[in-house]
């Protein structure tokens, strides 16, 4: 990731519209803009098996599996990331246009393993 600017800090408002007009994503920590790094086939790979391993699981259910444009907001007021994919099971967030605020999973796929986050710590409830 490299970081846009230490000048001006960005209001999360400011950050969604300015995003939006960007050929390339950027994630938002503390006010800055952090543009994402590319990923690599490997990497695609991993992710979209994932995906794949998930869905079935979860059919039925009212859950949703989304890649990685979906953004994640840990508050309405910041920050905002691209996990490499995410569940979410929460009518809250299925009328979000912005970004999941209320994920059940998050995966981000790293070099040699996958590291699982899992912000409520109910995993079981899936």
């Amino acid at each position: 990731m490299v970081a846009l600017s230490d000048d001006h800090k960005l209001s999360p408002d400011e950050y969604f519209e300015w995003e939006a007009k960007q050929e390339i994503r950027y994630e938002y920590i503390n006010g800055d803009v952090l543009a994402m790094a590319g990923g690599s086939i490997a990497h695609s790979l991993v992710a979209t098996n994932l995906i794949s391993l998930l869905r079935p699981h979860l059919r039925g259910k009212n859950c949703r599996v989304l890649g990685s444009d979906a953004k994640v907001g840990i508050s309405p007021h910041g920050e905002f990331f691209y996990p490499d994919l995410l569940v979410t099971c929460d009518d809250r967030d299925r009328n979000s246009a912005k970004a999941v605020f209320y994920p059940k999973l998050i995966i981000n796929v790293c070099r040699c393993f996958v590291l699982l986050v899992n912000p409520q710590s109910n995993l079981h409830a899936l």
